[in-house]
């Protein structure tokens, strides 16, 4: 018991872009997964998929609740800048708000309290009464 107590204790907490990293090596090892063709004859048991998607296993073994907050966190390393990414991995932005951004038309805006992001192009209606968002 104490053993794992001090395992926990030490254990690093990923960043979401390093969650990212290891969730797209887990896709690339194991592939498009797909079954045996049973058409062609016996097909053992053990070698068949377990039913889950690629995008859904990745996304557990990589630390993420489900496949969807994987897929924005994706979108987000993909198109945002290192600014950006680093204030998501550092707690100060939140996955599901970025991945809805349009990251091309994002800029920078000096404020009163340092530098600003502000993006005039949102994707859904979660914002849709807002012409821009400030991300500070």
């Amino acid at each position: 018991m104490q053993a794992e107590h001090d395992a926990n204790a030490f254990a690093k907490r990923w960043t979401v872009s390093e969650k990212v990293a290891i969730g797209r090596a887990i896709e690339e090892e194991i592939g498009n997964r797909q079954g045996q063709r049973a058409d062609l004859g016996l097909v053992q048991n053990f070698a068949q998929v377990d039913g889950k998607k690629t995008i859904e296993i990745a996304a557990a073994q990589s630390g993420f609740g489900n496949k969807e907050t994987y897929r924005q966190a994706k979108k987000v390393v993909d198109e945002a800048i290192p600014e950006i990414i680093g204030k998501m991995d550092s707690g100060g932005l939140r996955v599901w708000v970025l991945s809805r951004l349009k990251h091309n038309r994002l800029r920078p805006k000096q404020a009163k309290g340092g530098q600003h992001w502000v993006s005039d192009g949102i994707f859904d209606g979660i914002f849709k009464n807002r012409k821009s968002i400030t991300l500070i």
